[in-house]
């Protein structure tokens, strides 16, 4: 992400898609890469946000983001179904990280 953000990649082009609440998930004590924000999605998705947006599929289904990273475990990852709806979420780029449990 912070490559992408040094390539002149806009933050609100990003998402960060994980399964399982943030507190439980790889990206627990991330609040910031570089001097950008990360924070939730919430109720709503703002394209022109200023911050790394993170989320998890429940909330971001039927929407879309220019780049998606998907942070999960391999089990979750492994339903065919699951990962097509969250892969699917990407337009433009997709990187997929998944951990062994």
């Amino acid at each position: 992400v912070g490559e992408l953000l040094k390539q002149g990649v806009y933050s609100g082009q990003i998402v960060l898609m994980i399964d399982t609440h943030k507190k439980e998930s790889c990206i627990a004590d991330l609040a910031k890469i570089g001097r950008v924000k990360v924070e939730a999605v919430g109720r709503t998705f703002r394209e022109k946000s200023n911050a790394v947006r993170y989320t998890n599929i429940r909330l971001f289904k039927g929407l879309e983001s220019d780049i998606v990273f998907m942070l999960g475990s391999a089990g979750e990852s492994a339903q065919v179904a699951s990962f097509y709806t969250r892969a699917s979420r990407a337009r433009l780029k997709l990187f997929v990280y998944s951990i062994d449990s």
